[in-house]
C-alpha cells in the first residue's frame, strides 16, 4: 500500500522474478483524507485473496479477485484510534491496540469477540503468533 502526501493510498502488486521487480497490478483505493497504517492478510480457503487495510480510526476489509477486481467487503469505524494490530494467521482473528490502551479482537467479519484491558497497564502494541496474542506496555 502506498500513501499520498496529501492523503489516501493505493494498492500495489509488484512481482519479483529472475532479479527483475515489475508491477503487475495497481488500484487507487481511497483519494482522500484518510492514510494505511497496516495491510494485513487474512488466510483463505476461497481463491480470492483477503486482507485488511487498517487506518487510524476504521478497518476495512477488501477482496482482491482473480479477475484483477478489488472489492471493499466491509469497513468497522472504530471510535479511539488504532495504534497498533496483527491478524492470527490461525483462526482470522484481527487484534488491535486503540488509544486507550485496550486489545480489541475481532473476527474476519468485522464482528467484537473480546475487549482486553488490564486495570494497571495500558497496551500500545500487539504481536501474535499461533497460540498466542502478546500486548505491549510501558
Amino acid at each position: 500500500v502506498e500513501n499520498e502526501t496529501s492523503g489516501g493510498y493505493r494498492l500495489l502488486f509488484w512481482e519479483v522474478k529472475n532479479n527483475n521487480v515489475n508491477l503487475i497490478f495497481s488500484s487507487e483505493l481511497e483519494g482522500t483524507g484518510t492514510t494505511c497504517l497496516n495491510l494485513l492478510f487474512f488466510e483463505s480457503m476461497v481463491s480470492n485473496l483477503q486482507f485488511a487495510i487498517i487506518e487510524n480510526n476504521c478497518v476495512k476489509y477488501w477482496e482482491f479477485a482473480t479477475d484483477g477486481k478489488v472489492t471493499l467487503t466491509n469497513r468497522i469505524h472504530i471510535k479511539n484510534g488504532i495504534t497498533s494490530s496483527c491478524i492470527s494467521r490461525l483462526n482470522n482473528l484481527l487484534i488491535f491496540v486503540d488509544d486507550m490502551g485496550r486489545g480489541i479482537v475481532i473476527n474476519n467479519k468485522g464482528q467484537m469477540i473480546m475487549n482486553v484491558s488490564h486495570p494497571e497497564e495500558s497496551f500500545n502494541c500487539i504481536y501474535v503468533d499461533d497460540k498466542f496474542a502478546y500486548f505491549g506496555c510501558q
